[in-house]
């Protein structure tokens, strides 16, 4: 794709799944956070009320930063923080599209603005914002799945949900370690099979699959389904509509031995 002034955002492999791997944290606490959404300060606030320490604590997030809040490029700037790991997610996919036609493709610039990117202002944006330039090429790089850890405290991060595998309803371990052949990245930024209101009832573990954090399907509450489980708790409409209670932020506290807590952060 052609790139637009100021940024050249490489493709980084955009034809296949980029699985990245970190190393499990053996002196703190991972934080994984559900979709964001432009709520940096909800997300300020809550790392203080979880008294997050940047030497030993990490944050994960399970991707879509930027559009629909009020704070996309505050958001962005997480993506400079050693203590910050993410996977892209699908609001990413469309402003790096986007980015990369320098708007010349309508459908991807009316896409982007229509699920809330009215705060990127187009080329001239890219071009007049040397920081914002560098972390949309941050952006761009984000790996698709995220393995952390190994053994029975490993771990997963996807935006949406793991592809379906050969012989079950979602791929394992064995098949993620792989490096999932043939499959592509949209069920990993789009799929909504799992966690959907429309999805019959699905067990809470699936055999063979490691806990796998996602979002991308907001509802009030946390889902736990074949080993998914979304923190998709809609923090950015409870920041965009005062009094919207039932939604919040989730934040997954992770320590040693899998031993894991739920926080709720109401906007």
């Amino acid at each position: 794709m052609p790139a637009m002034p100021g940024t050249s955002l490489h493709p980084h492999g955009d034809d296949g799944i980029r699985i990245h791997h970190l190393p499990a944290n053996t002196v703190g606490r991972d934080l994984i956070v559900g979709d964001l959404h432009g709520c940096r300060s909800l997300l300020d606030q809550a790392l203080d009320a979880l008294q997050f320490d940047p030497v030993a604590d990490r944050l994960l997030s399970v991707g879509d930063l930027v559009d629909r809040g009020p704070e996309s490029q505050a958001c962005l700037a997480l993506l400079e923080e050693p203590w910050f790991h993410a996977v892209a997610g699908n609001h990413e996919a469309m402003l790096v599209a986007r980015v990369r036609s320098g708007d010349r493709d309508i459908g991807a610039r009316d896409l982007h603005q229509l699920n809330g990117g009215n705060w990127f202002r187009g080329p001239r944006h890219v071009a007049a914002d040397g920081t914002l330039a560098r972390r949309l090429e941050l952006a761009a790089a984000l790996p698709h799945l995220l393995v952390v850890g190994d053994g029975p405290e490993r771990y997963h991060l996807v935006h949406a949900e793991l592809p379906a595998g050969p012989d079950a309803p979602v791929v394992t371990n064995a098949e993620i370690d792989s490096g999932l052949p043939g499959a592509t990245p949209e069920p990993l930024l789009w799929a909504r099979a799992l966690m959907s209101g429309r999805a019959p009832r699905l067990p809470r573990t699936q055999r063979g699959l490691s806990t796998t954090y996602c979002g991308h399907t907001p509802e009030p509450k946390v889902r736990r389904r074949r080993s998914h489980v979304c923190l998709d708790t809609g923090a950015c409409y409870g920041v965009l509509t005062p009094g919207r209670s039932e939604y919040a932020l989730s934040i997954a506290a992770r320590t040693g031995h899998g031993n894991e807590r739920v926080h709720r952060f109401a906007a």
